[in-house]
């Protein structure tokens, strides 16, 4: 079984205490960003209790890091029991290239340490090619292969009312 959470904080220390409940194996950290920047003061602050998820990863765990962050990298230098894995630049293991987005959904080739595999999700825009990273990672260290990550990459779905393309008549 799997449990998938998502971890929001309005100040520091609040994933500290969840992670302490739902003890993480793996920890993925998608961004540093001015959200609640007004309840922070800094994004450095927003960096250290983001960070708090994967300090506080079980022994062994395995924390997700986006590679485009130089704070993440550093604030890595400091974990002893977690394995690291940044991604989503080509200096980083797990990337994209050739990125695409259309009308019909959004196309990139996907670089892992196990190879690189043609993917299409059903999703419009770029920015959705470096969450689609971060859980490639995850689900590569859970054991799924290239071949069925391309495959469930089709199943995925648009939250609704955002960038969902509906057709009425002969409107787009």
């Amino acid at each position: 079984n799997i449990f998938i959470c998502e971890v929001g904080a309005y100040k520091i220390g609040e994933i500290e205490n969840i992670a302490k409940i739902i003890k993480p194996d793996i920890g993925i950290i998608t961004a540093i960003a001015p959200q609640h920047l007004e309840k922070f003061g800094s994004l450095e602050n927003i960096a250290l209790t983001k960070f708090e998820l994967v300090k506080n990863l079980k022994k062994d765990g395995i924390a997700i890091l986006n590679g485009e962050y130089k704070k993440l990298e550093d604030l890595s230098l400091q974990l002893t029991n977690s394995k690291t894995v940044f991604y989503g630049t080509e200096k980083n293991t797990y990337f994209a290239t050739n990125i695409r987005s259309e009308i019909t959904g959004t196309s990139f080739t996907l670089h892992t340490p196990k190879g690189t595999e043609n993917i299409v999700i059903p999703l419009i825009g770029a920015h959705h090619v470096q969450n689609f990273l971060a859980a490639t990672v995850a689900a590569m260290n859970l054991g799924l292969t290239l071949s069925e990550i391309k495959q469930r990459a089709k199943l995925l779905l648009p939250t609704p009312h955002r960038l969902e393309i509906k057709e009425i008549g002969n409107l787009t």
